[in-house]
């Protein structure tokens, strides 16, 4: 079945000009793969899906060759196929650009390098969820039990649980929310999964969050059980007004901007003709940041001519919500789609390369989509048949995806008797010769993926070494020059020095004593940085985030165990071996001194033969607080091992 696709691929590719190369990656159980398809402007044709052992740009131009090759009856027609591609057509993936550069070195000709236009939709998400952030930090949201210190904010999270009330992984029982529902008069329920989901997924569940808020929530008061904390959540945001302005924001720009755009990606013919819709989407932003009660009364449609409104949308526009401040979060998302959008949109904006451009003045274009959702669908059905066949291989996966996408029986069919039974033949033939090459395939992806996890180990140790020396290198500092433990301390150093150059220079080794050698919690990590944002601190603010870490650290010894305490207590303290085996060494604490103890560790039980080490006061203080560090005495400390 493969042999026979691959032959009418090569059939078809090879005498067809102009064609568009689709290309995508996916991982799906730990596994990379990636995959390739060609559109002859009449089909779309399935190339091939590979497991690759990364997912680096050069890895991926050398499967590309491989499918290529496997497709080749002859030896020119890798080249042929190779050369009668006029267009990329990929995801807006930096490394597929750096694929796209590399295999065009090979085609004797120009090749246009087109990125989807249904992908922006999760560029443009990506950037409002940046901005309601900011919001909800300026308006100071706060739910109990929950925060948003990772940078998601509140809006996301209620998202992502609210849409989890209506399917399998719910905070509820989904079917009977849906009957309660139906029975209320909603009969389909505005709301996607997020997994799944990607392009439009945060705008179109906020107008549908917005649109079923006040149902849920009396859909909920009537529940006889306590509440899950995501149900309280959820609860609270929906009784937040301020909160609930939002989710009308964005359902309201869902509604006239995203789901209008996400329609117009897959209803235009060729990616050329998308440059006046983005020039509209554009115009239409900067008419809603200067007026965004345009959007607020449904004055100004993003495409011209007949627009469906659902009950959804007449919803979002009739209820009067604190229509002041929708207006400002209105204003607010629609500077960042803009700003966001005239970046991805440039090659079609005015000076552009594509600007006013057509099919007529490319026709080598006339093969190009507008997206790249068919390798989507590709990846689809590969996670599906993994899924659904987890004993079979690769190769027959693919083989069986080839012959039903690119409907090769059909092709097949259409040869005369003799020509069928020739190409049969050939492919019993070919069959065994390729799967002993696939064999060698795996054979070959093994040994890579070995190599990599070889180099992954050698670079986790190479970090480890280099985290050594510095914290060696620390040390020898704190020795040499002294700790600096108060203001005034900082300030007579500083006094000795004649340049600006090496005050900055000696607060630097200070500061780097701080981050080696004490423990700092994360949320102080900016104190331990020279720059911010691509600009160097000056004298004065590597000064005050010295005396920030002083502090710190004065505060951190009143909660740790006192250096005092420990001088001259035995320890038993669990060490990893090279084996990865723990192994527990007895041992005694001698001396501590600017922040470092020696402790002796002894290898016989006599106490007579003994290796002594120096220790930071933040390594010390994590093992006793991970519970890798006994105190063999049980006078004064907490943190002790009595069972000897």
């Amino acid at each position: 079945m493969g042999v026979v696709s691959r032959s009418h691929l090569n059939e078809e590719l090879t005498n067809t000009k102009n064609i568009t190369m689709h290309r995508d990656a996916t991982t799906k159980k730990g596994k990379h793969f990636y995959g390739l398809q060609f559109n002859t402007g009449e089909k779309i044709l399935s190339a091939g899906l590979r497991e690759v052992c990364d997912g680096k740009g050069e890895t991926y131009v050398e499967v590309t060759k491989d499918i290529l090759s496997d497709i080749a009856e002859k030896d020119d027609d890798c080249d042929t196929i190779l050369n009668n591609v006029s267009c990329f057509m990929t995801d807006r993936c930096s490394t597929e650009q750096k694929v796209n550069d590399i295999l065009s070195k090979d085609i004797h000709h120009n090749v246009h390098s087109f990125k989807c236009s249904t992908h922006p939709l999760l560029n443009f998400s990506d950037v409002c969820i940046d901005e309601i952030f900011n919001i909800e930090q300026e308006l100071c949201f706060k739910f109990p039990g929950f925060n948003n210190s990772s940078k998601e904010p509140f809006t996301l999270n209620l998202l992502r649980s609210f849409s989890k009330i209506f399917f399998k992984d719910g905070v509820g029982e989904p079917h009977k929310v849906q009957v309660y529902l139906k029975n209320h008069g909603v009969g389909e329920i505005p709301i996607v999964n997020f997994r799944g989901n990607r392009f439009n997924v945060m705008f179109y569940n906020a107008a549908g969050t917005f649109f079923m808020h006040k149902l849920i929530l009396q859909y909920f008061y009537s529940l006889k059980t306590s509440y899950t904390l995501i149900q309280n959540f959820i609860m609270s945001c929906l009784q937040n007004k301020t909160f609930l302005t939002l989710l009308r924001s964005l359902g309201i720009l869902c509604k006239i901007i995203t789901e209008p755009y996400f329609l117009k990606t897959n209803e235009v013919g060729n990616i050329l003709d998308m440059g006046s819709v983005f020039q509209r989407f554009l115009y239409v932003l900067d008419l809603f940041i200067e007026n965004p009660k345009l959007a607020l009364n449904n004055e100004v449609s993003l495409f011209y001519g007949p627009y469906f409104y659902d009950e959804v949308f007449e919803f979002l526009l009739k209820t009067s919500l604190n229509d002041d401040l929708t207006c400002v979060f209105i204003k607010r998302i629609c500077t960042v789609l803009k700003n966001k959008g005239s970046k991805l949109f440039s090659e079609f904006l005015s000076g552009g390369k594509y600007f006013n451009i057509t099919t007529t003045d490319l026709p080598e274009c006339e093969s190009c989509d507008t997206n790249n959702i068919c390798i989507e669908r590709l990846m689809g059905q590969l996670d599906f048949k993994l899924k659904a066949s987890s004993t079979s291989s690769l190769n027959t996966i693919e083989s069986c995806i080839l012959y039903t996408n690119n409907k090769t029986d059909e092709w097949l069919k259409d040869k005369d008797l003799s020509k069928q039974e020739e190409i049969i033949n050939n492919a019993r033939t070919e069959n065994r010769l390729f799967m002993q090459k696939d064999k060698d395939k795996q054979e070959e992806l093994f040994i890579k993926q070995t190599k990599i996890l070889e180099e992954k180990e050698k670079e986790v140790q190479r970090k480890k070494e280099n985290q050594s020396k510095q914290l060696d290198n620390a040390i020898e500092d704190m020795r040499r020059v002294g700790l600096w433990e108060c203001e005034e301390k900082i300030r007579e150093a500083l006094e000795k020095m004649r340049t600006k150059k090496e005050k900055m220079e000696a607060l630097k080794k200070q500061i780097n004593i701080y981050k080696k050698v004490f423990k700092i919690d994360k949320e102080h990590r900016e104190l331990l940085q020279f720059s911010s944002k691509g600009k160097q601190f000056d004298l004065n603010k590597l000064q005050e985030n010295l005396l920030h870490l002083i502090n710190l650290r004065k505060n951190a010894q009143q909660s740790n165990v006192k250096a005092s305490d420990l001088v001259g207590k035995e320890i038993v303290h669990t060490w990893t071996v090279e084996s990865g085996e723990n192994r527990d060494w007895e041992g005694q604490i001698k001396s501590f001194d600017k922040g470092v103890y020696k402790v002796v560790y002894w290898d016989d039980k006599e106490r007579k033969n003994g290796c002594e080490f120096e220790l930071t006061e933040r390594e010390i203080n994590i093992d006793i607080q991970e519970g890798n560090l006994f105190i063999k005495d049980t006078a004064k400390l907490d943190h002790c091992y009595s069972t000897f």
